[in-house]
């Protein structure tokens, strides 16, 4: 009796050894492709920005060019249809661009490489006609009207068509230009102490600066503007009503053609793969709701979403294709959205909603995002953003952590970027205020046709211009902007440092019929223009012609135009 009890013990330890070992070996098979996964995801990445970099890298030397070297450059790519870049060193890896010339556009193709790993971007730049006046920044400091110094130091020349005033115990250390009939005033010891009669200097004739022309930035981004949304109800007659595909039992279910779904339902472990090898796939359906899709092939693919949206993610990729090269998009026109994938959606996204708050929470979006009638915003800490452009045809875009990858197109709206937020990419606005506040980075330029801008916030440094069309333009927070302030605005305000705390200008502020007025500590390097201007407080101006592009500054009084290539943009 006591061997049958043994051998039982046995047989029962040696089933639970087999399965213990069976357990086992899974955990470990998975834990090796979990591994895998996150270095190829990991390799990925990296080899995106190292071709993003070289992209941005050969687009800024073209911006650089002369028109004798664009007409050499251009010639040589008549002649060899492209030219290949090997080599260019971003940050210590090497990225391999190549250069090709269709119509008026120029592409810049650039593949970044890591380890087996390849990513590949495109950027697109197009000829813009130019006016060939060119505008003359010679002075610190330049009003059509009147100026007012109370304090604070101006290195470089002043110069006025109207009047100057001194009070207080400003430091000026160049000339002052004046026109004949114009006056120049200051406290009696002010002017025995730091003036002499010999440095104000009569002109003959008035100064006047043009204009800026401000081109319609929304309009000529007519490639990238927002489609036509397109009816859930936009299926074949044809195509039946399919029900909710089952997981119970399996963990990938494939569909390789068009269909409709009263439900899509991928519970957490399971993927949904579409197969689109031999043809584009479309597929329409109530509700999805998704732990992974998995797209194979390079045709197209788009997801129909009528009323319900939601991801659920975790660590692992949320909607992708095999090569990272999406073409698939996602369009939802339902009353409830919640998406959760820090991982990644590789797809572009269309949302027309009746619900006012569209919120992303947690994810990452590697593609471009529309929306159509409602209010926008991000949430997540600064690895989570938007890796491509946001257009927003009516509402509100606020950007408050996390970074945008791209350009922001407001055709109807605010713009707002806070926090720690990054943006790599232009801002335009047609129609509505433009808010930067925070401590995160800006590379890119703010377009602004009608709608008032703020900047503000501790350390942010926006490295780009500011163009104003119409609208006034306050800074209130303490940061750096290397780039220039133009602004077409008649008779509207800008405001330097109206909180007490400096913001550093290097470059120009071009605004001629614009009212600056300088308070506190706001040091500007390179040189101002404006209709009338104040400045008190501690301000530190410095005339640095290093700082000055006068190329930036497009005026309606040419007569005679030249080509040149602008800013391009990400296909």
């Amino acid at each position: 009796m006591m061997k049958k009890r043994k051998g039982s013990t046995l047989l029962l330890t040696l089933m639970v050894f087999s399965i213990l070992m069976i357990f086992g070996t899974f955990i470990l098979n998975f834990m090796v492709t979990e591994n895998k996964q996150s270095f190829s995801y990991q390799y990925k990445t990296q080899a995106y920005y190292i071709a993003r970099g070289g992209a941005v890298a050969v687009e800024a030397a073209i911006l650089k060019m002369d028109e004798e070297q664009i007409e050499q450059l251009e010639d040589e790519l008549k002649e060899k249809r492209e030219i290949t870049l090997n080599d260019i060193d971003i940050e210590g890896n090497k990225a391999i661009v190549t250069l090709r010339k269709e119509d008026e556009k120029l592409y810049i193709e650039s593949l970044g490489r890591v380890g087996d790993v390849v990513d590949k971007v495109v950027k697109v730049m197009e000829k813009e006609s130019t006016s060939t006046e060119t505008v003359e920044i010679d002075m610190a400091v330049f009003s059509h009207g009147d100026i007012v110094i109370s304090n604070g130091k101006i290195e470089g020349d002043i110069g006025t068509n109207g009047d100057i005033t001194i009070s207080n115990n400003p430091t000026i250390t160049g000339k002052a230009y004046l026109a004949e009939n114009s006056k120049f005033t200051g406290p009696d010891w002010w002017l025995r102490d730091k003036w002499s009669d010999d440095r104000a200097v009569r002109i003959s004739t008035e100064r006047n600066y043009s204009i800026p022309v401000f081109s319609n930035y929304i309009e000529e981004a007519e490639e990238n503007s927002i489609p036509e949304f397109p009816k859930f109800e936009n299926y074949p007659s044809s195509l039946p009503l399919s029900p909710v595909l089952n997981f119970d039992n399996v963990d990938e279910i494939t569909v390789d053609s068009n269909g409709r779904y009263e439900k899509i339902n991928i519970p957490w472990g399971k993927t949904l793969v579409i197969d689109a090898s031999e043809r584009a796939i479309n597929i329409w359906t109530e509700e999805l709701s998704v732990y992974q899709i998995l797209v194979k092939g390079s045709h197209e693919v788009n997801i129909h979403i009528k009323s319900k949206f939601t991801t659920n993610s975790g660590s692992q990729r949320c909607i992708f294709r095999e090569n990272h090269n999406s073409n698939i998009n996602i369009y939802f026109s339902g009353g409830e959205i919640s998406l959760n994938s820090p991982k990644g959606i590789y797809a572009n996204i269309y949302i027309k909603t009746n619900i006012s708050n569209i919120k992303f929470n947690n994810s990452q979006v590697f593609g471009d995002v529309y929306i159509y009638n409602s209010n926008f915003e991000t949430s997540g800490n600064q690895d989570i953003g938007i890796k491509g452009n946001i257009f927003s045809k009516s509402g509100n875009i606020k950007i408050p952590n996390g970074y945008v990858d791209g350009n922001i197109y407001s055709y109807n709206g605010n713009v707002e970027l806070s926090g720690s937020a990054s943006m790599y990419g232009n801002i335009y606005s047609f129609s509505g205020n433009v808010v930067i506040n925070g401590s995160g980075m800006m590379k890119g330029s703010i377009y602004v046709n009608n709608g008032n801008t703020v900047i503000s916030g501790s350390g942010r440094v926006v490295e780009g211009n500011l163009y104003v069309n119409s609208g006034n333009i306050e800074f209130k927070g303490s940061g750096i902007i290397y780039g220039n302030i133009i602004s077409s605005g008649i008779d509207n305000d800008i405001k330097m440092g109206s909180n007490g705390t400096p913001l550093t200008v290097r470059g120009i502020i071009y605004a001629p019929q614009s009212n600056i007025v300088f308070t506190n500590n706001s040091p500007v390097a390179g040189g101002i223009v404006g209709k009338t201007i104040s400045i008190t407080g501690n301000v530190d101006i410095k005339y640095n012609s290093d700082n000055i592009d006068t190329s930036l500054i497009k005026v309606g009084s040419s007569t005679s135009t030249h080509w040149e290539y602008k800013a391009g943009y990400f296909q």
